[in-house]
């Protein structure tokens, strides 16, 4: 809100990498956003390097990289945010939203928010694994305290899924 001043956050951005996509470009710029309000901003990228990493870390972002080993860096990833001991944890994507939440206990007390970036328009919206990811989202998305869309469509979309309509936010 215009005005309101808060104290400054520990806020862990988790997702798969920071490559050159809408979804990651969204990311660092509120990322760098915070940083530049005087947050200490930490992004979490398990999938290792990506082409944003630079513009991140320039934005005032911490920039974390997972092992090579992407099953090691997805099991690890609940406890290195645990240790980061952020203020928020904000996950992009689904899959990120997903492992958040199935492992939430392991960092409870900390408020998490999705980053929920997609509709029925997506390209991929009809395959099957989309459809599970839709539907698994749909069930574990109360265990998120907010889930932010980037458009109108998109919150329709998810709350059409069964998302808590009063979690939901564009």
């Amino acid at each position: 809100t215009m005005g309101v001043s808060l104290s400054p956050m520990r806020i862990v951005f988790v997702i798969g990498s920071l490559g050159l996509s809408g979804a990651e470009r969204q990311l660092v710029v509120l990322a760098s956003g915070l940083a530049h309000r005087g947050h200490d901003v930490h992004v979490i990228s398990f999938g290792g390097a990506g082409m944003l990493n630079e513009e991140a870390a320039n934005g005032g972002v911490t920039v974390h990289h997972s092992p090579k080993n992407r099953v090691a860096a997805i099991l690890g990833l609940p406890l290195r945010v645990r240790r980061l001991r952020p203020d928020l944890v904000h996950s992009y994507l689904p899959f990120s939203n997903l492992l958040m939440a199935v492992t939430r206990w392991l960092y409870r007390g900390i408020p998490l928010v999705w980053g929920y970036r997609a509709s029925d328009f997506s390209p991929l919206a009809g395959s099957a694994l989309n459809r599970f990811q839709d539907w698994l989202s749909a069930r574990l998305a109360s265990r998120a305290d907010l889930t932010i869309c980037n458009s109108v469509a998109g919150r329709n979309f998810a709350c059409g899924l069964g998302y808590p309509k009063d979690r939901v936010r564009v």
